[in-house]
């Protein structure tokens, strides 16, 4: 039977409060509500502008029946003009870090744009056959807006998580 996977978003503090997710919204708060409340605010003259840290884990509610291996992360396609991302990770063990809305110390890293240069280097497997639970790390990523971006709502974004079952 093959593995179910969920995509979850975590907000706060401690563990954090973790949601089933489709669509996230970068915003000016900790919050993944697509309503017009915090928006993303583009800056003048050569500041910039920070989204809160959105953060995910993958969550297994039905386990693989052999494994799952090569966890990767990446992004679709390009960024709205004036806008950067990046991402980092922290391990299971680290644990969850309440998401910050000012420059991360945890998403330095350009989010990758294939596959194969996204592998994550850390609690990547096997994940073996009928587990459940999170598997591979707390993935942070965070936008950088400057005042050279187009006022208004952005197109969408797309980030994919893959993995190897077997």
């Amino acid at each position: 039977m093959p593995a179910q996977v969920k995509i979850e978003s975590g907000r706060g503090s401690g563990t954090g409060t973790w949601t089933e997710v489709s669509t996230v919204r970068f915003r000016m708060d900790d919050s993944d509500a697509a309503n017009t409340t915090a928006p993303l605010v583009k800056p003048t003259g050569s500041a910039t502008t920070y989204s809160f840290e959105k953060v995910f884990r993958l969550n297994v509610t039905t386990g693989p029946s052999n494994s799952l291996t090569n966890l990767r992360f990446h992004r679709i396609g390009t960024m709205p003009t004036g806008i950067t991302d990046a991402y980092g990770t922290r391990t299971q063990a680290q644990g969850f870090a309440t998401p910050v809305g000012t420059q991360s110390s945890i998403a330095t890293t350009t989010v990758p744009t294939s596959a194969g240069t996204g592998l994550l280097a850390v609690d990547n497997g096997p994940f073996n056959s009928g587990s459940t639970g999170q598997y591979g790390p707390y993935i942070y990523v965070q936008w950088a807006v400057t005042s050279s971006a187009t006022a208004g709502t952005t197109a969408p974004v797309t980030y994919r998580w893959t993995f190897d079952e077997s």
